[in-house]
């Protein structure tokens, strides 16, 4: 999920809050045809529905939830503490999504998912 956060003004104060969205695929984002059952796309289409959310959105929620991005003290692999540790760098400046910074962060963060991967099959 992205973190963002909105300025509010209220008379004399300024009020921060903080709102989580769940990440919005872009057209840019890999395509990938997907094959299910009738009455699983049934499934989805209702959930969806309940949501107020597209199929594609529901599912990439889904396996948003099923499958979390790795955290920094979880990686096992010195290649991915390392790239978790500079992608966390970059976040604790709060980028603006979708920004050059943004997209370096998410790279180091796909980066480390890989040699975690890697280093579970070695």
């Amino acid at each position: 999920m992205l973190n963002r956060t909105y300025k509010v003004r209220m008379a004399s104060s300024t009020l921060m809050v903080y709102a989580f969205v769940m990440a919005q695929p872009t057209q840019t984002d890999p395509q990938f045809k997907l094959r299910f059952p009738a009455d699983l796309k049934m499934r989805v289409e209702h959930a969806a529905a309940e949501n107020n959310r597209s199929m594609n959105a529901e599912i990439v929620a889904a396996l948003e939830e099923k499958f979390p991005p790795l955290m920094p003290g979880s990686a096992k692999t010195i290649e991915g503490r390392v790239l978790l540790w500079l992608a966390g760098r970059i976040r604790r400046r709060r980028p603006e999504p979708g920004s050059a910074r943004d997209r370096q962060a998410s790279a180091y963060e796909a980066l480390a998912a890989r040699a975690e991967l890697r280093g579970e099959n070695e």
